[in-house]
């Protein structure tokens, strides 16, 4: 059974879709689908699907590493 979206508003109180910062993919009912252009931008909030999420946490806690080892 799908999960119901949680739609995010905007001050005016409009709706707003979420779309992933990274692979421009959108929040929909049935998960994250890659849609066409011509979309207006301003319809949009902003964030991370959950494969970008993944990498982008990996990438994070990699440079983390990194900085701990430096000061070791």
């Amino acid at each position: 059974m799908p999960q119901a979206v949680t739609p995010v508003y905007d001050r005016k109180g409009g709706a707003m879709e979420k779309m992933c910062c990274v692979c421009q993919r959108i929040k929909r009912n049935n998960g994250w689908v890659k849609v066409g252009k011509g979309l207006a931008m301003s319809q949009f909030s902003h964030g991370y699907c959950p494969a970008c999420y993944r990498k982008a946490m990996q990438k994070v806690m990699a440079f983390g590493m990194q900085l701990q080892r430096a000061t070791d």
